[in-house]
C-alpha cells in the first residue's frame, strides 16, 4: 500500500515510481499472479474506494484513481509477464539439469 500512496501523491510525476512498479510487477510472478487478474483487482479497488468513501468519492477522485490504475497496469503487467517468462525458463533449465 505504500507504493499506492506514493503513486497517488505523485500523480503528476510518476517517473520516480516506475522502477518500483516494475520491480513489484516482476515480484508478483512469484505469487502466481497472471495478467488476467489486473482487471479484477482494478474493479475491486475502485468499488472498495467507492463504498468506503461514500459521499467523499467524487467523480474527480475516481478519474484520478482510474488514471493511476491504468498507469500502474501499463508498467506492472509487462514486468509481470517478464517475471513469469523468467520463472518458466528457470524451471525448464532446472528440470533439464
Amino acid at each position: 500500500m505504500k507504493t499506492v500512496g506514493a503513486a497517488v501523491d505523485n500523480l503528476d510525476d510518476l517517473a520516480p515510481i516506475v522502477p518500483v512498479l516494475t520491480k513489484l510487477g516482476k515480484k508478483h510472478a512469484k505469487y502466481k499472479v497472471v495478467p488476467e487478474h489486473f482487471p479484477i483487482v482494478g474493479e475491486a479497488l475502485l468499488k472498495t474506494l467507492d463504498q468506503g468513501l461514500g459521499k467523499l468519492w467524487t467523480g474527480e477522485m475516481k478519474a484520478s484513481w482510474v488514471k493511476l490504475w491504468v498507469i500502474t497496469v501499463s508498467v506492472m503487467k509487462p514486468a509481470l509477464i517478464e517475471g513469469i517468462e523468467e520463472a518458466t525458463e528457470a524451471k525448464g533449465k532446472k528440470e533439464s539439469s
